[in-house]
């Protein structure tokens, strides 16, 4: 089905001016000038009397609604659909640009201490889903955890300690907060000053403290980024909590790219790799699209799909060396397949966390590069090794 959507745009964009803040405190602002531009730009018809000024999008098609030089705000956006259009919030999505990339939105929900309980619960069981085993440790043994994080004095042991008084603290924080949700609910009104509020943010804090100790579940490196987000997400607006999320994801969509690259450009020279780009870069736009899609998303069921598929089908590629193989194609090929693997490992870590792994990223971006500088000098001396030898068919001279 054709989708249509009547679309009336409002978008006002002012200059940023830091130095009148406060200029709503003066009663006399009013009759001054102000000092930036008030910009719109809206569907329109030049037929005056005609209001039809629909925009009909194909599948996949996309339109700008807005294009505006210089810094500045947008203080409304404003839609309508035709009312015979059934099923259109799930065939329009509005998209946000950070870093280069097109991002899906999300509507941020209300600043409230429920909103923000739920969020910080959902932010928490996500964490625990991508660090390492044994870290959710419930609140009500804190007192434990802490006491065998300090009797510890071995390098290692003390820092898988620390990974879980984190994940205690983390619990014992989301519980006082559960509560004062829950009395809150009774009528009892919360202040941010609240004695429990500050400890719960205290909690919070100690836990971002003690996640430079925690590591992904692939063992690679810390993924500090995704453990200090249920603290943002109590310390700030959840509207610029929402924010900061979509800098992260392109941050996470940029590292995507670059392992992509990495790859298509380590195997690009040798033709017995062919084939295994277009398997690259499916998986990669695949992992980019399950990266910023919530599980709760109608469209999670083929981006899902789409994602496990395309990982697959990476795994299953063999490199084309000929029925008989030499013991030296036979190396290349399986330190290939083993770097194929880990790429797609690691761009499937970042993926499902929706954070960058920096240290992970750059190591493995050196061993491509190793490999393909191994490739070309393997392939440069078969070639002088074929030249120097005499033909099979010519006589040697006598």
């Amino acid at each position: 089905m054709r989708p249509s959507c009547f679309a009336a745009l409002a978008l006002c964009a002012a200059a940023c001016n830091p130095a009148r803040d406060n200029a709503g405190d003066n009663m006399l602002d009013v009759a001054r000038l102000p000092d930036y531009a008030a910009l719109r730009s809206s569907s329109n018809n030049r037929y005056v009397l005609s209001n039809d000024d629909s925009k009909h999008l194909m599948p996949g098609e996309t339109i700008v609604i807005g294009d505006f030089d210089g810094p500045g705000v947008v203080t409304h956006i404003w839609f309508t659909a035709a009312a015979n259009e059934f099923g259109w919030p799930r065939q329009y999505r509005l998209r946000v640009y950070y870093d280069g990339y097109w991002i899906k939105a999300y509507p941020a929900p209300a600043d409230t201490l429920r909103a923000k309980k739920e969020l910080i619960e959902a932010l928490t069981r996500r964490l625990f889903n991508h660090v390492e085993y044994g870290l959710n440790v419930p609140g009500k043994r804190l007192d434990e955890a802490r006491a065998a994080f300090a009797a510890e004095s071995d390098p290692q042991r003390k820092r898988v300690l620390g990974a879980m008084l984190a994940g205690a603290v983390f619990n014992r924080a989301t519980d006082i907060f559960t509560k004062l949700v829950e009395i809150q609910a009774l009528g009892v009104t919360i202040e941010s000053d609240n004695p429990l509020m500050r400890q719960c943010g205290k909690h919070l804090q100690e836990a971002l403290a003690l996640g430079k100790m925690v590591l992904h579940r692939s063992g690679e490196e810390g993924i500090d980024e995704l453990w200090g987000e249920p603290f943002k997400a109590f310390a700030f607006p959840i509207e610029e909590f929402y924010k900061s999320r979509y800098v992260k994801i392109a941050h996470t969509l940029r590292s995507i790219d670059d392992l992509r690259d990495a790859l298509v450009t380590t195997f690009a020279a040798s033709a017995a790799f062919n084939g295994v780009e277009p398997l690259l870069r499916d998986f990669a736009e695949a992992a980019k699209l399950k990266s910023e899609t919530l599980r709760t998303e109608p469209d999670i069921f083929d981006v899902w799909t789409s994602f496990v598929v395309s990982a697959e089908k990476l795994s299953a590629f063999r490199p084309a060396f000929g029925s008989e193989p030499t013991r030296a194609e036979q190396q290349l090929a399986t330190e290939a397949l083993q770097l194929i693997h880990d790429g797609k490992d690691l761009i499937s870590y970042i993926a499902r966390a929706r954070v960058q792994m920096p240290k992970s990223t750059a190591n493995f971006i050196e061993r491509c590069q190793a490999y393909r500088s191994s490739l070309l000098a393997r392939s440069r001396s078969a070639r002088g090794s074929s030249a120097s030898r005499p033909p099979a068919a010519m006589n040697s001279p006598r």
